[in-house]
């Protein structure tokens, strides 16, 4: 399992977004399904009107790079399970304890267990 957080808010620390959609594209590129990887971002940059390159996302807002960390290899847009004001520390904390409403959808659960490996990353200054 993977869980990726990019905890900033504003574009201005549009670099914490990009960090958390690099991990979320190495985890995918070493094999990892996309069932297993929860995104979440306390801003989206994809598609904001200030994004100079709407709908990609690189490791700097200005800097067109190689590849677009928005989308998979495949072509796909990189799924983000929660965006923006859904990302609270509460929510972070349920989410790695199993503490959720039972109407949650399975695809934005962490359904580890004992025998699973799970890799957290967290991104972002902390008290956004």
């Amino acid at each position: 399992w993977v869980v990726v957080v990019g905890a900033s808010r504003y574009f201005a620390n549009y670099r914490h977004a990009g960090n958390a959609l690099a991990v979320r594209k190495a985890a995918r590129r070493f094999g990892v399904p996309r069932d297993r990887i929860l995104v979440l971002l306390a801003e989206d940059p994809t598609l904001d009107a200030r994004n100079p390159m709407r709908g990609e996302v690189y490791l700097h807002a200005n800097q067109k790079f190689t590849d677009n960390l928005a989308i998979d290899d495949d072509g796909t847009y990189a799924d983000v399970d929660y965006a923006n004001e859904e990302v609270t520390p509460e929510l972070v904390r349920n989410l790695l304890t199993g503490r959720y409403d039972a109407t949650l959808p399975k695809s934005k659960r962490l359904d580890s267990n004992e025998q699973s490996n799970l890799f957290v990353y967290f991104t972002g200054h902390g008290g956004d």
